[in-house]
């Protein structure tokens, strides 16, 4: 139902919001995992290169805010998500949601280290509703091309996030989890794999 397809949202988002940790002293965002041992490919790109410096966490801000509305609105349960994911100095969603659309040039001016952890966590962004639609697809590509991303390069960091958001959402409900899987565009194998990966990391754990 439309109940149960919005609540699965909610919950593929809140996977993400709280896959991360604010470390005060560094000012920076890591994954959970990442802060510790994991270094599968999303948490590696996190833990390698971290959003630090405040122009580009401003950017990334911008950019989650810019996604969350792509489809022409926010809804409260996002807004709320958000305000859990963002930090004072970066603004809040009211002031995000007024501002432009960022230009080619203010991408261009994020520092290089960090741009792909800001594309591949945008990529995680839209694909919470499990449902990237072509204004997003575009958009995604806009902004990859105002990160100086290749295509090829952008793929791969959707995958990271795709298998990211199928990694958090085993971790509450198998069953469900896979339907996810499918539902943000992995193939049979690659959902396959990816749980039986999981099992054994919870089997070690």
């Amino acid at each position: 139902s439309a109940e149960e397809r919005c609540a699965a949202t909610v919950r593929a988002f809140e996977a993400i919001v709280h896959q991360f940790v604010w470390l005060l002293q560094d000012k920076r965002w890591v994954s959970r995992h990442a802060a510790g041992v994991d270094q599968r490919a999303f948490a590696a790109q996190l833990y390698k290169s971290p959003v630090t410096a405040v122009y580009d966490r401003k950017v990334l801000a911008r950019m989650l805010v810019e996604v969350a509305r792509a489809d022409g609105s926010i809804n409260d349960d996002e807004v709320a998500l958000l305000r859990d994911f963002l930090t004072d100095d970066v603004g809040t969603v009211e002031e995000l949601l007024a501002k432009a659309k960022l230009s080619a040039i203010e991408l261009s001016e994020t520092t290089v280290e960090s741009r792909d952890t800001l594309l591949m966590l945008t990529w995680a962004m839209a694909l919470t509703d499990e449902n990237v639609d072509i204004a997003e697809e575009e958009r995604l590509a806009d902004m990859a091309g105002g990160l100086k991303i290749t295509p090829e390069r952008s793929r791969e960091l959707k995958k990271w996030s795709q298998l990211h958001i199928l990694d958090g959402a085993l971790d509450v409900n198998e069953g469900e989890a896979k339907l996810i899987g499918y539902r943000i565009g992995l193939s049979d194998e690659e959902v396959e794999r990816a749980t039986i990966q999981f099992q054994k990391r919870a089997a070690r754990a």
